[in-house]
């Protein structure tokens, strides 16, 4: 293969491998879907020749999820369904089974706050889910560690809206003590907050950092342990 094919079966493994649809990963790399779709079907332009990933492209993609510079260059043992999936009328690359053991291994898929509730294992959720946003790697959340958006102020100054959290669901309960910041779900309106943790004679309670917030989870469900913090700049 030359060095267009090599890039084109690059992108379209990064987007089967990764799960995010063409315009969410089109938006991460900084790029226009309709071109994307372009490259992924081969269409001629005007200048006769099909669109391709330049080496402008590449290097942003490889910027952009964290690659090594060079990497869409060279060729790659990846599975990939690239010839089914570029057939895809909508363009939409869904996810393949644990593609993100392969070229996305380590990345952190992000979560929506409700899904925390029922989730049992990363590999069951990129099973049944497609994934529009990964962070970086965290070497502290373990093997289903997942992440999760910021809402709200009741965790600032520490914690501000849309910061990204690392949560290690196998936490170890036993290990857990006061100023632990956690992930519970209250039992008595089912909804799932970010709190800090007090231990007061064997009893947990939830608190907010933000002192502006008084409220207090009295009967939480710990669902995970925050480890970690990723900020946008």
């Amino acid at each position: 293969m030359d060095i267009s094919e090599i890039r084109r079966a690059n992108l379209i493994a990064l987007m089967t491998q990764s799960g995010m649809k063409q315009n969410v990963f089109s938006e991460k790399v900084g790029t226009a879907p309709a071109y994307i779709s372009q490259i992924i079907n081969c269409k001629v332009g005007r200048n006769g020749k099909p669109a391709a990933v330049g080496a402008s492209l590449a290097r942003k993609i490889e910027k952009s999820l964290l690659l090594p510079h060079g990497y869409m260059d060279s060729s790659h043992e990846i599975k990939n369904t690239e010839n089914k999936k570029a057939s895809n009328t909508d363009g939409d690359l869904s996810t393949p089974s644990l593609g993100f053991k392969n070229l996305t291994e380590g990345f952190v898929p992000v979560l929506k706050w409700n899904e925390t509730i029922s989730f049992s294992s990363i590999h069951q959720y990129l099973k049944d889910t497609t994934v529009d946003e990964w962070l970086p790697p965290n070497k502290d959340i373990g093997e289903n560690g997942y992440g999760l958006i910021v809402t709200g102020y009741s965790m600032s100054p520490k914690f501000e809206p849309n910061d990204r959290i690392y949560i290690e669901p196998d936490f170890d309960n036993n290990a857990l003590k006061t100023g632990d910041l956690v992930i519970v779900q209250d039992q008595e309106n089912q909804e799932v907050e970010f709190k800090e943790l007090v231990i007061e004679n064997s009893k947990n309670y939830f608190q907010s950092i933000n002192q502006k917030f008084s409220s207090q989870i009295i009967n939480g469900k710990i669902l995970g342990k925050v480890v970690g913090l990723y900020r946008k700049i």
